[in-house]
């Protein structure tokens, strides 16, 4: 949840698409949601959405969720 979060740089994007690369390895994956606007256009700008996945960051905590679940447990 990155509500919180009123910027981030270069070397925080590059952490979070290392974490997501990281993750994605052990068939984990990372999440966002709740991300300022001024956040979403840095990590837009920069690749880094592409390289985290667009399918893995979501407006709310609620759509995030819902899809997670629903992804996780679908048969």
């Amino acid at each position: 949840m990155g509500g919180d979060i009123n910027f981030i740089d270069v070397a925080g994007c590059e952490m979070l698409t290392n974490e997501a690369h990281h993750l994605h390895l052990s068939r984990r994956e990372l999440y966002l949601c709740s991300l300022k606007g001024e956040v979403m256009d840095v990590v837009r700008r920069g690749g880094y959405l592409d390289r985290i996945g667009h399918k893995n960051v979501f407006r709310t905590k609620s759509e995030a969720l819902r899809k997670i679940v629903f992804i996780r447990f679908d048969p």
